[in-house]
């Protein structure tokens, strides 16, 4: 196995973040899904044809390409102190298996990088308990969550941005999701649990109807909304995409429109 030196992304990174409620599979389930997340992503970029992860040495090497070998590696990652585990008849267990449920539910911390760049996919599932929890040291912002950190400037094209959200969209089914730069989230998203970012994704269908008249959206194969505030990443320099977002927001957020605990 190799050795692969990871930078880290830095600020100006471009940020894909998902988020979802109940998401009730075993660990072997969720490993699956992971696994098949991985694969969908070769289709948007060969940036994402080498997934690697963290050893316990802080080295990085490439992940099993193969489901049986990826799950075998990652199971034992599964494992958190002080967790009950349970079997499918409700009894429970200190050893977590592929057959096991969590109701905090399973991480992994996924990485791509070449010598200039690098991305990040970490994904949080199996969580039941519809709330968000503080877990493996970090707080999530909500029960179940993608979140791909982009360091690669490739996706600053539109084209390949829609690709790789509506590829995250299409696999996990989040009640909401959104596309943005670290700067122009802080500077839009105000009180709600999410901002309106350069695409920005909703689940409930009938947020259509409170949209501004001038704004761009389509509904997708998941039969949610994609809106899009135009052909460009927005910038916080852009007193235009700033107020539109910030529009945008005011107007579902006030239906309750933004909201990761929203039933599905």
């Amino acid at each position: 196995r190799r050795r692969v030196s990871v930078t880290l992304p830095d600020p100006g990174t471009l940020l894909f973040r998902a988020y979802w409620t109940e998401h009730h599979v075993t660990a072997g389930e969720y490993l699956e899904q992971l696994f098949e997340y991985l694969s969908a992503l070769k289709g948007v970029s060969p940036s994402f044809g080498v997934p690697l992860h963290a050893t316990e040495a802080g080295e990085f090497e490439p992940l099993p390409s193969t489901l049986d070998a990826f799950s075998s590696l990652m199971l034992p990652r599964q494992q958190k102190e002080d967790t009950w585990y349970r079997r499918q008849d409700g009894s429970k267990q200190t050893a977590v298996t592929a057959n096991s449920y969590c109701s905090t539910g399973f991480y992994n911390s996924i990485f791509y990088a070449d010598d200039d760049w690098s991305v990040e996919v970490a994904v949080y599932g199996g969580n039941s308990e519809r709330r968000s929890v503080q877990d493996w040291g970090m707080k999530f912002p909500a029960p179940n969550s993608v979140v791909v950190d982009c360091g690669a400037r490739e996706f600053n094209n539109p084209v390949l941005a829609r690709r790789l959200f509506l590829t995250t969209i299409e696999h996990w089914r989040p009640t909401i999701g959104w596309v943005a730069g670290r700067e122009f989230r802080d500077a839009v998203k105000g009180e709600a649990e999410a901002p309106i970012g350069w695409f920005t994704y909703l689940e409930d269908g009938e947020a259509a109807s409170f949209l501004p008249s001038d704004v761009a959206w389509e509904r997708v194969s998941t039969g949610g909304l994609l809106v899009c505030l135009g052909d460009e990443n927005p910038t916080v320099g852009n007193a235009a995409e700033v107020e539109k977002s910030i529009r945008i927001r005011e107007a579902l957020q006030k239906q309750g429109k933004l909201n990761w605990r929203q039933s599905r």
